[in-house]
């Protein structure tokens, strides 16, 4: 097997262990209050390193214009990423929705997507961590709806 198939299938094992994670665990971590801990410079390299591994995933699939992507974040956007989540962390509505979700929903306002959106992508995933929270005995499927 070569170099990349091993790592694909690495990706993939990590990939479904993280599913089940969120499928199976009751997730009480406040991430807002993580976030809003760290100095500028912590939430920068977080950023950083959630473009950088978004960048590591596409040359693997040996995809090349990465750009037309709606939200692919560019490493180049950080800093205005790393400043729209502490925005959207201040309120505490947000504080357990998950970073790399959060890190979408700020390209979604980089990019000038109508605030109502914005909000509507906000309030689902406020309830799809209210859902996580639940033990996972108490929880049916999650519904959009």
């Amino acid at each position: 097997m070569k170099k990349s198939g091993y790592f694909i299938f690495a990706f993939l094992i990590c990939f479904g262990l993280l599913l089940l994670n969120e499928a199976f665990s009751q997730d009480d971590f406040d991430y807002g209050k993580m976030w809003n801990s760290w100095s500028e410079g912590m939430r920068i390299n977080w950023v950083w390193g959630f473009t950088l591994g978004q960048d590591v995933i596409f040359e693997e699939l040996q995809i090349k214009d990465k750009e037309k992507f709606r939200y692919y974040v560019s490493p180049l956007d950080a800093q205005v990423i790393t400043g729209i989540m502490t925005q959207f962390y201040a309120d505490t509505a947000n504080n357990y929705i998950p970073w790399k979700y959060m890190a979408y929903i700020a390209k979604m306002k980089l990019n000038g997507i109508a605030q109502k959106e914005i909000e509507r992508e906000l309030e689902l995933l406020r309830r799809y961590a209210d859902w996580l929270r639940k033990p996972a005995s108490d929880r049916s499927r999650f519904r959009t709806d």
